[in-house]
């Protein structure tokens, strides 16, 4: 399964490139990324990206322990479908696209180490309103979530695992969440193809 979805996420980073050939890398929304990690190699290879020909915007998958030593550092148990991406490859770029970075397994962390602002936001938000925590909306306990991806500054989007939760295909809801609200798919795969569909994309 991942062999396809990796592929479309690759042509549709690529078909991106090719329509922002001129544009610079903040446009395409990996400057955030390279900044805050610059020494990961998928960093490295964003750097690369509109300035040469890069046929594969993947990596080599992630070890078995790699992976369990970030469920230990976490304390939780990744979503299967998630587990299977990292195996096959360990973090993706997917330029020009709403989600254009799923970090290496070593740079997932708690959306809250981050993003303190954002999470002070909802607890005060139900502090004045507590009925809202009764609704199990998974905003509740945003900043236990998992951030897998780091996105362009310019839309605040974050691919989330809520861990907490699951859903009916009985994995954790993976959550894209931005300013305005949030999606929710009930597999991390049910994302990746989302991601990977061929439409138009405009590039500024």
């Amino acid at each position: 399964m991942w062999t396809e979805l990796l592929d479309a996420m690759n042509r549709k980073g690529l078909k991106n490139i090719e329509l922002g050939r001129n544009a610079p890398i903040e446009d395409l929304g990996l400057a955030p990324f390279i900044r805050k990690f610059p020494h990961s190699p998928l960093a490295q290879l964003a750097l690369r990206v509109g300035k040469e020909d890069i046929p594969w915007l993947g990596q080599e998958g992630a070890s078995p322990q790699q992976i369990e030593d970030a469920e230990a550092r976490l304390g939780v148990r990744f979503p299967d479908s998630y587990r299977q991406f990292l195996l096959a490859s360990n973090g993706f770029l997917i330029p020009g696209s709403f989600c254009c970075v799923l970090l290496p397994v070593d740079l997932v962390r708690r959306f809250g180490d981050d993003n303190a602002d954002i999470v002070a936001l909802w607890e005060a938000l139900l502090e004045e309103n507590p009925s809202l925590a009764a609704e199990d909306d998974f905003s509740c306990r945003i900043g236990n979530t998992i951030q897998v991806s780091e996105g362009s500054f310019d839309y605040d989007l974050f691919a989330l695992l809520d861990t907490a939760s699951t859903s009916p295909e009985g994995e954790a809801w993976t959550i894209m969440h931005d300013r305005q609200g949030y999606e929710e798919y009930e597999t991390f795969a049910k994302l990746a193809e989302e991601i990977g569909k061929p439409r138009q994309h405009h590039v500024a």
